[in-house]
């Protein structure tokens, strides 16, 4: 981490989620958890439903899309009122929008019919907020034109209250909301499902017992997120304000004047600024008088000032404050900010963080800002340091049909992988090889399938293990299907994970039937449950091998969310793929960086490019190593050579760039075939990149 990031504690945001379910629960009223200012990360929405939210409210398409694609299968109600060139994706891809405009609901409605749907709709209603909303006087005239479209069902009444206008939800406006609700009901002839009594800011009215009883729906983020209610901004009680953090590292610690010296006009964005010791009445009649004033001469009130590497293009300076009490934001420009430090400078130093907590406003910055990286926070007890390496050898090869992968296991071992790890310094222990069938031959499609999905059960219940004891899993494998199982055993130890896979394949090929024979060229497909050409609903695959997997209770839990987000997967190197793979890669959402884009970029941006998309919102990062990324001129001996690939010294980099990020938590090494490696080169090319994915330098510097 070496620019501004955004910490994000899910346990914190999990708790808060359930304080505030908990406590509108008690008054019949259900919560939509609202993701937006996270720009609809993922492991947020996961964390809210975990603390019991009913379903995810996201303002924007491009979110709700990120959400589903991650597997977030529950309930999505879009927020921002639909404009009419989304409605044909919206009545597909959301629950229940929010609508407030006669033709967007028409739009909605013969959308819908299109495709033999009925779409729900909640009416928002302005009570006086002067944002979104159907002016009262013109409600009943609505409902009973939209009665008459047979594309959408009105299923609530909402209403946006503290927004834009300040309004106060109060149990008067609230009594006005039912009465509305009662007009629409009888218009429509049924119960609405949903009376919506706004947002994070009707929670004060919850807590002292003041909401009338027939509000049972809120939409609610920063409740959730920061912990405030959205009037005064006040903790609410039980719960955390520091779910999010940002910080940023010292670049520049001096001791300077505390105000500027020489003549002074306006900064970089067209302000006079005032610093302290300026009264900002006489300061404000002398720039009017003379507007280019001159500071103190004698600069004699010394201030030590830290200089961070965050700004006003990342972040909404004002709306942070330090988390330190002793230190002072005194000013930003575009790429700095500037801290006095002075009653903390004992604890400073030069490239230390400096942490900050945030408002709603430098939040929804940092979190759309691409110069920030979010990454969750880990509990104390995932800050223990890993003890060492496992081992466990997978010599799996009936996904390839190349018998002779499985002897690369005992070809890496022998070549004195485990001797030179610990040479390292590292603890490693050899938990020996997972049993294969030795029955299958590889001549029974059927047969090869079951022996792929068996071992991969082995394999996670394996991996889970090791990760959950505190060792970082190495998995030394035949062909790519060793990977499945670590997919699963990960997710079940750690949760979210990123990947960094490096294949000069795409792995996505379709396996469709018993009769597909190279299961280890649909591993990654796979691994995503990706969706066919044409299919519906994300998680849904024809792929035989993905539905084995899911048959064996190895992807998807109960909520079915798939093994790996496809947002955090990354493939490196890829240079070899059908057009029909290349299709599904692209429809998938990982991030690809092929080899055009590594000569273009350099290994060392494109490594750092894939670590902010592995890295983001995850727990650690699975490094698979399939050696067929290394250029065949380098290294010969593997299952599926292609030319062009990355070079020795590429290879190496990008293994001490993975080692340095701190973040590997798991690795295997794939693609070996020794029938090929006549004189091991292959084979000790890999004990060398799996030195330096550990922390090995090649001057070992």
């Amino acid at each position: 981490m070496t620019g501004p990031a955004v910490t994000i504690d899910l346990v914190k945001v999990e708790e808060n989620s359930r304080v505030i379910t908990g406590l509108c629960r008690g008054f019949g009223i259900s919560i939509t958890g609202v993701t937006k200012v996270t720009c609809g990360m993922p492991q947020v929405a996961r964390a809210m439903l975990r603390g019991g939210v009913a379903g995810i409210g996201e303002s924007r398409m491009e979110n709700i899309r990120r959400l589903k694609v991650s597997g977030v299968n529950t309930p999505m109600m879009l927020l921002r009122i639909p404009p009419l060139s989304e409605v044909d994706e919206i009545v597909t891809s959301v629950d229940v929008s929010l609508n407030s405009e006669l033709s967007v609901v028409e739009g909605l409605s013969d959308a819908a019919l299109r495709r033999g749907l009925v779409h729900d709709i909640m009416l928002m209603v302005d009570l006086g907020d002067l944002r979104e909303g159907i002016w009262p006087d013109d409600l009943a005239d609505a409902a009973r034109e939209i009665k008459k479209m047979r594309g959408v069902r009105v299923i609530g009444i909402g209403t946006n209250l503290s927004c834009y206008g300040g309004v106060i939800p109060t149990r008067r406006n609230m009594k006005e909301l039912i009465a509305r609700a009662d007009q629409v009901e009888e218009i429509l002839g049924y119960r609405l499902a949903l009376v919506s009594g706004g947002n994070t800011s009707s929670l004060p009215l919850i807590a002292e017992g003041k909401m009338p009883s027939r509000i049972n729906h809120l939409r609610v983020g920063e409740g959730i997120l920061l912990g405030r209610e959205t009037i005064h901004r006040t903790p609410l009680p039980g719960t955390s304000q520091d779910a999010f953090t940002l910080d940023a590292e010292v670049i520049e610690l001096k001791e300077k004047p505390s105000i500027p010296i020489g003549e002074r006009g306006e900064d970089a964005f067209g302000h006079v600024p005032l610093f302290p010791g300026e009264k900002r009445g006489v300061m404000r009649f002398v720039r009017r008088l003379f507007p280019r004033t001159t500071g103190s001469p004698s600069g004699d009130e010394q201030m030590v000032r830290a200089i961070l590497n965050v700004g006003r293009e990342d972040v909404d300076i004002e709306g942070m404050t330090p988390a330190d009490p002793r230190q002072v934001i005194i000013g930003a420009s575009s790429d700095h900010l500037i801290v006095d430090v002075t009653r903390s400078k004992d604890d400073v130093r030069l490239g230390r963080r400096l942490s900050f907590h945030m408002n709603y406003a430098a939040l929804l910055a940092a979190m759309t800002s691409s110069f920030v990286e979010k990454r969750p926070i880990m509990t104390d007890e995932d800050r223990r340091e890993m003890r060492g390496i496992k081992i466990l050898g997978v010599p799996s090869w009936v996904g390839s049909l190349v018998p002779a992968v499985e002897e690369a296991p005992a070809a890496l071992r022998d070549a004195g992988l485990i001797d030179r790890l610990r040479s390292l310094g590292l603890e490693v222990i050899d938990s020996g090889d997972i049993s294969v069938d030795r029955s299958v031959t590889g001549d029974d499609p059927v047969k090869n399938l079951t022996e792929v999905v068996r071992i991969a059960g082995l394999v996670a219940d394996r991996v889970e293990a090791v990760v959950r004891d505190r060792y970082i899993p190495l998995v030394l494998g035949g062909d790519d299907t060793a990977s499945l199982g670590v997919f699963w055993g990960l997710k079940r130890a750690i949760g979210a994970f990123g990947l960094f896979w490096f294949d000069a394949h795409g792995d996505f090929l379709a396996a469709k039937g018993a009769d597909d024979e190279r299961l280890c060229r649909s591993v990654l497909g796979s691994a995503l449950c990706s969706v066919e050409d044409g299919a519906e609903g994300v998680g849904t695959t024809t792929d035989s091998l993905a539905d084995s997997l899911v048959a064996g209770g190895l992807f998807g839990d109960e909520r079915g969310f798939p093994a790996l987000d496809p947002e955090n997967a990354v493939v490196l190197g890829l240079r070899d793929v059908t057009s029909d793979e290349a299709k599904r890669i692209a429809a998938s959402g990982i991030t690809v960086i092929t080899m055009e884009d590594i000569d273009s970029l350099g290994m060392k941006e494109a490594v750092y490019r894939g670590l902010r998309a592995a890295g983001s919102g995850t727990s650690g990062i699975y490094l698979s190593l399939d050696m067929d990324v290394v250029d065949p001129q380098a290294a010969p001996g593997v299952i599926d050579p292609a030319r062009g690939g990355l070079t020795y010294r590429e290879t190496h980099l990008a293994m001490e760039l993975l080692a340095a990020s701190g973040l590997v938590a798991a690795m295997d090494v794939t693609g070996i075939n020794p029938e090929r490696d006549m004189d091991g080169t292959t084979v000790h090319e890999t004990v060398e990149f799996i030195l330096s994915a550990f922390g090995k330098k090649i001057l070992g510097r």
